[in-house]
């Protein structure tokens, strides 16, 4: 390896890496620039722009008719024009303290946005419920956990039948553990038997052919969901 191999790949990756960042800057005052826009207008209503506006205008109007009469056209646009300076002047006064404000209500919307995205806080059954999963887990190992995953992600498995990832034998003994902690359950269904058997002969082929259906007890799936996928 040569001794400039080094700085030479860190000066090149040195530049996707500025543009990222410039990207973002210009991206985050972008959204600044929007969220102070929109503030600003929504300081100005109706009301506020008829006010605003003619203030000055009318305030010369209603002086001069106090006093000696209306002025000459030239006043009168003196103070259109002082009108208009005066709402300009305002607006702009406006959009500055919206700009100064712009970072805190671009916070407050992130926030926002966060809390809609986060799950109602839990309620103590629910908690109870994982607290029970969590616990399963560590006394019985990852293996529940992969048993427990398979189950989420299939439904139900037919002991014997179906695929699971890992031997029947100790899916077998898993699940009965799990049964035990209340987290699965199993459905069996009988088997059927054969004529002209007999009555201890019919016994043991019906327990032989019953079906045993295993899947998640229905009030433990959100929480059975939420630990294995964690």
């Amino acid at each position: 390896m040569s001794r400039f191999e080094g700085p030479l790949k860190s000066s090149h990756g040195s530049a996707p890496e500025f543009k990222v960042g410039k990207q973002n800057a210009l991206s985050y005052y972008r959204e600044l620039w929007k969220i102070a826009v929109a503030d600003a207008r929504a300081g100005w209503t109706a009301h506020k722009l008829a006010t605003t506006i003619p203030g000055p205008l009318l305030g010369f109007l209603a002086s001069a008719l106090v006093t000696r009469g209306l002025h000459n056209v030239a006043q009168v646009l003196q103070a259109i024009t002082i009108s208009i300076l005066v709402f300009l002047a305002l607006i702009g006064i406006t959009f500055l303290a919206s700009m100064v404000r712009s970072p805190r209500l671009l916070n407050d919307q992130k926030d926002e946005a966060i809390r809609s995205l986060q799950k109602p806080p839990q309620t103590q059954l629910e908690e109870q419920r994982r607290q029970i999963v969590i616990g399963a887990i560590l006394v019985h190992g990852e293996d529940a956990r992969v048993i427990l995953r398979h189950l989420c992600a299939v439904g139900r498995i037919q002991q014997g039948h179906s695929r699971i990832p890992m031997d029947w034998d100790d899916a077998r003994r898993l699940l009965g553990e799990l049964k035990q902690d209340g987290i699965v359950d199993v459905e069996r269904v009988s088997g059927r038997t054969l004529p002209g058997m007999d009555k201890a002969s019919s016994g043991v082929y019906e327990s032989i052919s019953a079906k045993h259906i295993w899947s998640i007890v229905p009030e433990m799936k959100e929480a059975v969901s939420e630990i294995v996928s964690a």
